[in-house]
């Protein structure tokens, strides 16, 4: 009796022994998830870019404006950012469709709690993006047709779409977390990524806002505006009608009518805070960039 009970003694203290051990096992497992859910916050929470430089152009019989939408106004030289001068300090933000921003909410510990929602109003709005209006008027002589809108590719001289660090090849780099969306017709059409596949920790492809909130039902569809170091715009699996005529270039962003009244496009442009590259280390970099629209294919 006495050795069945010692049995009994030693197997309850094997199974609590075991117990415990999984207890263990399962409270770092999820201190190891919670670390890495909160770990860029965490180590990137002063990142900033000071200084951002940035153009706007078009190409070709596509003239655009800024402060005007009056046809005769416009020009298809490059229009400076006005409100750049605002960008004396950009912090990271997140967002999952290019046009709803969110702002990190840090706790006593100096990691994310939450993601708050920055309301059009909020008066340090400008410390996280910058959002401005754009006019694009395509005068084809009365025609009246419909064209496909893209964005140009890069070439050695920085005559296309690109964004780069100025001065600096050290990573990570600024220019590889930029975001950039277009907003046509109260909708996001597309959301450009620049540099999509110039880093090794940073998110590539079409993972532009990999957040803590729902993912846009369309994500699939922004990946043809994601750019190869700053070069050539990735080919989506779009239809044939909604591909760039030049190889190169992005597919559609939007469509525009010949002669019809200045299309308004609103760009947004952050810094996505989910991204990898977003570290402490870009504090202070300056960034320039241009983005240079063109009417790339005639539908109809």
């Amino acid at each position: 009796m006495e050795k069945e009970n010692m049995k009994k003694t030693s197997a309850d203290r094997e199974r609590r022994k075991k117990l415990t051990n999984a207890i263990l096992m399962a409270f770092v497992c999820i201190m190891m998830m919670s670390g890495a859910t909160y770990a860029w916050f965490t180590m990137s929470n002063t990142a900033k870019v000071t200084s951002m430089k940035l153009n706007v152009a078009s190409e070709g019989s596509l003239y655009i404006g800024t402060t005007s939408h009056e046809a005769s106004s416009m020009s298809t030289s490059e229009k400076k950012w006005t409100d750049a001068s605002v960008a004396t300090t950009l912090y990271p933000c997140s967002s999952n469709d290019g046009k709803t921003m969110y702002k990190p909410v840090y706790s006593a510990e100096d990691t994310v709690s939450s993601l708050k929602k920055i309301e059009s109003g909020d008066v340090d709005k400008e410390l996280y993006y910058l959002e401005k209006d754009f006019y694009l008027y395509m005068d084809d002589g009365g025609a009246g047709k419909v064209y496909n809108i893209c964005l140009v590719q890069n070439d050695s001289e920085n005559a296309g779409s690109y964004f780069e660090s100025a001065g600096g090849t050290a990573t990570p780099l600024p220019d590889y977390c930029v975001r950039m969306s277009f907003e046509v017709d109260s909708a996001v059409v597309a959301v450009y990524e620049p540099n999509c596949n110039g880093s090794n920790i940073g998110l590539q492809g079409k993972d532009y806002a990999k957040t803590n909130i729902t993912e846009p039902a369309n994500y699939a569809a922004y990946v043809s505006k994601h750019q190869q170091d700053g070069d050539e715009f990735i080919s989506s699996t779009t239809t044939d009608a909604d591909k760039a005529l030049v190889d190169g270039n992005s597919d559609k962003l939007f469509t525009i009518t010949g002669g019809a009244e200045p299309k308004k496009v609103t760009i947004r442009i952050w810094f996505e805070g989910m991204d990898n590259d977003c570290q402490n280390e870009i504090n202070l970099k300056d960034i320039e960039g241009q983005i240079k629209f063109i009417a790339d294919k005639t539908i109809s």
